[in-house]
């Protein structure tokens, strides 16, 4: 059983890239309404969100394990050394349980997708101001934090990127590089970019109905506290350039 983990931020667009990359594998994209979906008969499940309900999760691997030839698992907002798999790792979490070596399973790949940080950011600010947008399992709003754990989250990624060399993928270059679309999908999973990235679904916009995923930032969505947070943090200035992002003023 092969294991490939996926960590992003949520309103990275990672829920669209992690689809492109199904339907590139299996043909077909993922629906996004169950926690854990069968993609069709080809013995490859996907996990949503894996650092959430990890009891549910182990359950159903241990049940079902000898049926499944392949995982793909999503984590959000977590620091890019967490994971639920195998207990002798050094990015091993805290939720970690059972040695997975024991059903014969591997991890093969762990990716980072990354967006620019004030996209990201202006996107979760506006998704909690919109009513209703997401909700937790028990019903009640979901908010995303967007202060100091969103920054260090994100500092946590591309420091992954830049110091472990991780395989990554930035959202920006999904949307418009197919040089570099080819190159991952290739790198990481053995096979070419067959479909684009046109109605590739994943991610519902809280900015209504435009598509122009990479002109989100507003600085007068964020409070004052955080503008001087950002602004005084240096060590997020240095890695905005390592990864070929701006510095914005706000």
């Amino acid at each position: 059983m092969k294991i490939n983990e996926f960590i992003a931020l949520s309103r990275s667009g990672h829920h669209a890239m992690t689809n492109w990359i199904i339907k590139n594998l299996v043909g077909f994209q993922n629906e996004w309404k169950y926690k854990i979906t069968a993609l069709g008969e080809t013995e490859v499940i996907y996990i949503n969100e894996g650092n959430f309900d990890t009891d549910f999760t182990f359950k159903f691997i241990k049940e079902n394990h000898q049926k499944i030839k392949s995982i793909l698992i999503g984590y959000e907002d977590i620091t890019s050394d967490f994971t639920i798999f195998n207990n002798e790792k050094s990015f091993l979490g805290p939720l970690s349980k059972i040695h997975f070596s024991e059903l014969g399973a591997k991890i093969v790949s762990r990716t980072i997708f990354i967006r620019d940080f004030y996209d990201n950011l202006s996107s979760r600010i506006r998704a909690n101001n919109t009513e209703g947008m997401f909700v937790n399992y028990d019903g009640t709003p979901h908010m995303f934090d967007v202060e100091y754990e969103f920054i260090e989250n994100w500092k946590s990624l591309a420091k992954s990127i830049i110091v472990n060399k991780s395989p990554f993928l930035r959202f920006e270059d999904w949307l418009e590089n197919k040089s570099i679309r080819d190159n991952f999908l290739k790198e990481n999973f053995n096979t070419i970019d067959l479909y684009g990235v046109e109605n590739i679904q994943g991610t519902s916009s809280s900015f209504g109905d435009s598509k122009n995923y990479k002109k989100r930032f507003d600085p007068d969505l964020i409070s004052d506290e955080t503008k001087e947070i950002i602004r005084k943090d240096n060590e997020l200035h240095y890695l905005l350039g390592c990864m070929g992002y701006e510095y914005r003023k706000i």
